[in-house]
Parts: structure tokens; sequence; C-alpha cells
């Protein structure tokens, strides 16, 4: 400091402000057991096309029913699991890392005994109260309930690093009008996390008026880090009978695991059966030798209540190569003409035993289906 005629030389010193951001997932709630920043996105009717949705056409639930399927090498991944990362502090964030996992076996919330890794997430720039989405690539081989989980790793310098994890439930079921609607049936794995045996007991919840249900067992004992299995079977009413439910409409009944502390059971995990009343519906397809290629061509109808065909639909024909050391995938979204009917071709491609096949995601009205396995030799 110092002064030279009227002009003062002045030194201040100050620490530099903290920053103020926070990276984070919103956690599933309990109820419902489930994140909107974690949802399916399938190819099976198109990327960024999705069966549940809001008003404004954002995913909403799982998004989409995950595609089952895998080919021999693990080559085909048909769905995405999308994660959004939300930064709500006002600085912005670089290079955000969010890891994947998805619950084997399938279990109730986050109490199975292993998490399968999917992969990791790397968000270049989040920038002050934004957020932004990315996916992993996901090839399911059963047709069960399960559980994805997203951890965000340790940011340095974030201001709650307890908000970065989040879990969302993937189990959503088609049921079919007959006479009754058909049961949908739910297994799942329940494990005990703590180094005791305990009490548990089910409690289901959310049944529509006059439908029926069944859990076995009640009650168990669950040994120290160990598990048990619970069966939850829903039956939907006739609907020739019961006029209150129709086609296109969503049901979340929900089961939850109660565990005993001293007098009291706390609620410790828990799973929402969305239950989608739907149409039934049928597709078919078959290849041939043409100058295009393989010519794929088939149909997609309703069956209830009278036949007739379902235009403007997304269908995916896929093509793979039976060849367990070398497989070979190519999935195409065409959409039905005004009589059901769709075609795609497939360039020409190297002599060898190839399969074909079609697949439907369905939509609030009606079911989704696919063929079997078409062999067409090139």
């Amino acid at each position: 400091n110092g002064m030279l005629g009227n002009i003062a030389s002045v030194t201040v010193d100050y620490d530099r402000p903290p920053t103020n951001f926070n990276a984070n997932i919103q956690p599933w709630g309990a109820p419902p057991y489930e994140t909107p920043d974690i949802w399916v996105d399938s190819e099976k009717n198109g990327w960024g096309t999705y069966r549940y949705t809001n008003s404004s056409g954002q995913p909403v639930g799982n998004g989409d029913d995950a595609w089952v399927r895998q080919l021999p090498d693990g080559s085909w991944k048909a769905n995405r699991i999308y994660v959004r990362v939300r930064n709500t502090g006002p600085d912005p964030m670089s290079n955000v890392r969010a890891q994947v996992w998805v619950n084997d076996p399938p279990g109730l919330g986050d109490t199975g005994p292993r998490w399968n890794f999917l992969g990791t997430i790397v968000f270049p720039s989040v920038p002050g109260n934004s957020a932004r989405q990315q996916y992993v690539n996901w090839a399911p081989t059963l047709p069960a309930h399960t559980c994805i989980r997203v951890d965000i790793e340790n940011y340095s310098g974030e201001t709650n690093p307890g908000d970065n994890r989040a879990q969302e439930n993937i189990s959503a079921f088609d049921t079919t009008a007959s006479s009754p609607y058909k049961p949908v049936s739910l297994e799942m794995v329940v494990g005990n996390p703590l180094y005791v045996d305990m009490n548990v007991q089910y409690q289901v919840t959310g049944i529509p008026k006059r439908w029926k249900w069944k859990i076995f067992p009640r009650t168990d004992v669950i040994p120290a880090r160990g598990e048990k299995t619970v069966h939850l079977t829903v039956y939907p009413p006739n609907p020739a009978v019961d006029k209150a439910y129709v086609q296109g409409q969503v049901f979340r009944p929900r089961v939850t695991s109660l565990m005993q502390f001293g007098d009291s059971w706390q609620p410790v995990n828990g799973v929402e059966v969305w239950t989608h009343l739907v149409y039934k519906a049928a597709i078919n397809v078959n290849g041939r030798r043409g100058l295009e290629g393989i010519v794929a061509a088939g149909s997609l109808r309703s069956l209830q209540p009278t036949v007739a065909p379902l235009a403007g639909q997304k269908v995916a024909v896929t093509l793979w190569k039976n060849d367990p050391q070398q497989s070979y995938s190519l999935t195409r979204i065409v959409t039905t003409d005004a009589d059901g009917r769709f075609r795609t071709a497939f360039l020409k491609l190297e002599n060898a035993k190839w399969l074909l096949q079609a697949s439907y995601a369905g939509d609030m009205n009606y079911q989704a289906v696919q063929t079997g396995d078409v062999e067409l030799f090139w």
C-alpha cells in the first residue's frame, strides 16, 4: 500500500468464494418405488418413442417395456437405460460420472444378492440449475421383474453427496381380455441386508374394486444376509360382466415388504405391479429372396372384438445370423399400412442361415406380440 500524489495504491486479500453445485438424481419414493430420472427406451417401437407417456409425450414409469432377446455373443443391445442427472446449484459441473447396475436375480427393491454392472455414463458438462440425460445399453434375457440402480460417483466439493443414488423398478405386464382377464403373476426375491434373522410380512395395496389377489407366503423369516421368494398374483374381473374396466387402463397394485423392528413393522422395499388391460393382437412375418436382397413382409391385426387390421403401428423387423461364433443383426422399424401390412428389405448378405422376426411393442389398447424365429437360407 502507498500514496502517489492523490492516487492511493491498495492491495486487497480475500479467500476464493466457495463453489456451489450439487449433482443429484431423484430417489424413488416409497411408494411408488420409482424415479422420474431412470427409464427404458426399447428399439422395438423405435428409439425415442415410448409406450407410457404423460400428456406432454414424456416417458412415465418405465417408459417402454424392456425388449427381451439377446444374440449368442451379446452383440444385440435392444434397450437403452436412460439416466437424468441434475445440478441443483448455480455453478457448472464437468465430467460427472454415473454408474448403472441391474439387480440379479430380480429382487424386491434393492435387496437382491448382487448387482451386475451395466456401464458408466459420463456427462461432460452439467450447467448450473439444469439437467442432462444419457444412456447405457441393456439386453435382458428374462421377462421378469428387476431393478435398475444408478450411483453418481463422488464429486469433490458438491454441497450434498447424499442424494447421488436412485433406483427404478422394471415391472409392467399386459393382460388380455377374456373371461376373465388373464391373471398377472410376479415372483420376487426378498433379501435381508442385516446380520440377524428378520421377520417379514407382505402388504398388498392399490387393488381395484372387485379384483382378486393372492400372495404366498403372507409372512416369513429371512435369515441373516439371506433371501426368500414371494409370489403375487392379481386377477382382474370379467370384462363382459364388469364394464368399469376397459382396454387402455393401467392399474398399479403394490406389494410392500415390512420387517419387524421391536414392536413395530417398518416398510423396507416394494414394487408397483403395473397391470395393463389390453386387447389381443396377432402378428406374422415371412421372408423370401428378392432383387433387393432378403424381403420381409407380414401383417399386424386385432383379434378382439373383431378381426381388424392395426394401421399406422410401428413394427420392428429383425434379421440376424444364427452363428454363435459371429453374430450379426439388423433391425428395421416399419409402419403398418391401412391394411395392417408391413414390408422391408435387407441388402444382399453372405450365404448363411438367417433368422427373421417381427415384434410389436403394443400401445395403450393392444398387447405386445412378436413372431417366432423364421428360418431363411440365403
